[in-house]
């Protein structure tokens, strides 16, 4: 019993050093307390009445928006996807609040609930009245609540890489104290990631309430956000879904991915050979099934 204490109170000891360590560190990696510039000519500055948004909008046609997954940003539809689906259709892609050059905010509770809004406060700065939405890793959970908060402004969504599952690498940022530590001394990279994307990645992580947001959220994933997805969000919207998922995905197995589709009565599509990243390493492929399914559901077939 006695051991026990002291194994309690030398943990709890060790994580508020690693907490306090971690804080300080990141003051000095996230120098930046507001973003000047966007990333690049395709991108810019958006004002609506929850925040100044970074986004993407090129192309014409009907409206296909596109969210990001946790700890990234728009750049990661770029250079590929993003191009290639703004051939046929009007292609919009936003940072979360939080991430990427969007707002960072001590009044936001970061979440899914408020990317969701945002993505819906987009439309309304840009006169859009519908739109089809697309979301990978935890934005596919974000656009399962766009469908059944606003079910009016939602054609069809696609969850990309999606899944009730928790990320191997999330397991660490978690933990009060340990997370700081190791959100203050980990660079985000992918080796799928382009030298533009990996540079929009870095250029974003140097923001001041970045790394806070991040971990704020890896936490709500885990509770408050999490429980409400237990049962309820995808029994309860009514518009088409496709869920697309790599048959290589080590962060969210595509079996989650397939289980989740089945909640949503949606079509789910396989990409072999394609991991987390499948709209970045298959941006062809993907971009293909993608507006195959926009134009017509029922070209694709469900998988067992």
């Amino acid at each position: 019993m006695t051991y026990l204490k002291y194994s309690s109170l030398l943990i709890g000891l060790v994580l508020t050093v690693l907490f306090f360590v971690g804080r300080y560190q990141t003051t000095k990696v996230e120098p930046i307390k507001s973003a000047l510039v966007p990333f690049s000519a395709h991108s810019a500055f958006l004002e609506t009445r929850s925040g100044r948004v970074h986004y993407l909008d090129q192309g014409e046609g009907d409206v296909l928006i596109l969210l990001h997954g946790t700890g990234y940003n728009l750049a990661t539809w770029q250079d590929g996807i993003a191009r290639l689906l703004a051939e046929n259709y009007r292609v919009i892609a936003i940072d979360y609040y939080g991430h990427g050059l969007s707002d960072r905010n001590h009044g936001f509770q970061y979440g899914q609930e408020l990317w969701a809004q945002q993505a819906i406060d987009v439309m309304d700065a840009l006169e859009i009245e519908k739109a089809s939405f697309i979301g990978h890793s935890i934005g596919g959970m974000v656009v399962s609540r766009i469908a059944v908060r606003f079910p009016d402004r939602t054609n069809k969504i696609v969850l990309l890489g999606t899944g009730i599952a928790m990320d191997p690498m999330q397991y660490g940022p978690v933990i009060p104290g340990l997370g700081e530590y190791i959100m203050a001394n980990t660079k985000m990279f992918s080796p799928a990631f382009s030298a533009h994307q990996q540079y929009a990645l870095e250029r974003s992580y140097e923001l001041a309430g970045t790394r806070n947001s991040i971990l704020i959220y890896l936490r709500r994933q885990y509770s408050i956000d999490g429980l409400t997805l237990l049962h309820g969000t995808f029994e309860n919207f009514s518009v088409p879904a496709l869920h697309i998922h790599g048959t290589e995905d080590e962060s969210i197995p595509w079996s989650a991915g397939r289980k989740l589709s089945k909640r949503t009565g949606g079509v789910f599509q396989l990409v072999e050979n394609a991991g987390h990243y499948a709209h970045i390493e298959k941006p062809a492929e993907v971009a293909e099934i993608i507006q195959s399914f926009i134009i017509d559901e029922q070209q694709l077939a469900h998988s067992d």
